[in-house]
């Protein structure tokens, strides 16, 4: 990345156990909490010229 990327970090989940996915993280610890699963959760970025 340099000073002419636009640049945003996004997230998504899934659950291990029921293969839901999340591309949201706080509904992602909703399911967590209310179903006791295990979910996994990815952060990447997204880059693009300006």
């Amino acid at each position: 990345m340099n000073a002419f990327d636009k640049h945003s970090k996004n997230v998504t989940a899934w659950c291990e156990r029921c293969d839901q996915v999340f591309d949201a993280l706080s509904t992602a610890n909703v399911h967590k909490i209310e179903t006791s699963h295990s979910v996994r959760i990815i952060e990447f970025w997204i880059t693009k010229r300006r």
